[in-house]
């Protein structure tokens, strides 16, 4: 049994990191722009949502700020996940190569 047996397919590995790599586009696209549709209605209302204090302006644009962060940190994950699949077929089909190397080589000495 010359067949290598594995436990995964490779084409569904890379549609999977394919896929991970376009949500995560669209995902920050969608933030982004549900961020700027915020922007845009403090900006519109500016005087009327304007806290008084000091503090309760650091809060308000903290909350403000936490949709963007949001969104870089799940396009950051769903990069990295992508990545490590590319990663892992890397490392498997450099494996593949070695042991094909290995076994070729075996085969001219004897």
């Amino acid at each position: 049994m010359s067949e290598k047996t594995t436990f995964h397919n490779e084409k569904a590995v890379l549609r999977i990191a394919a896929w991970t790599n376009a949500i995560a586009w669209v995902l920050l696209v969608l933030y982004l722009l549900n961020f700027g549709d915020d922007v845009r209605s403090i900006i519109a209302n500016w005087p009327l949502q304007m806290p008084p204090g000091i503090f309760e302006r650091i809060v308000a644009y903290s909350g403000l700020l936490f949709k963007p962060a949001i969104a870089l940190f799940y396009f950051l994950l769903l990069r990295a996940v992508s990545e490590i699949l590319y990663l892992g077929l890397d490392l498997f089909y450099g494996d593949v190569e070695e042991v094909e190397e290995i076994e070729v080589g075996g085969e001219e000495e004897n």
